[in-house]
């Protein structure tokens, strides 16, 4: 019993610990902030990049190219076109 309860309480403590980490960053003039410049420092760990989403999701052709196989799958939704494009794909193939 006592091994349940152990690895019960091992995992609501990383939940926990990643729940209050969730948004650290390195950026900014924080005590919190300098402390993990520094310490990442110390050990020689490469600091993260600000990423600002995901690259592939803000990408208009790639967003064209699904809409186009979507509406090749379900024509009923090919009322609902992208408006940038010229000539929508016709309900009826």
């Amino acid at each position: 019993m006592l091994p349940l309860i152990q690895g019960t309480v091992w995992s609501l403590v990383l939940h926990g610990w990643r729940y209050w980490n969730r948004s650290t960053n390195f950026s900014g003039r924080t005590v919190g902030a300098k402390l993990r410049r520094w310490w990442w420092g110390v050990n020689k760990w490469k600091i993260p990049t600000e990423r600002k989403g995901n690259p592939r999701l803000n990408d208009k052709k790639l967003a064209a190219r699904v809409a186009e196989v979507f509406h090749l799958y379900y024509p009923a939704f090919a009322m609902l076109s992208v408006p940038e494009r010229a000539n929508p794909i016709p309900a009826v193939l």
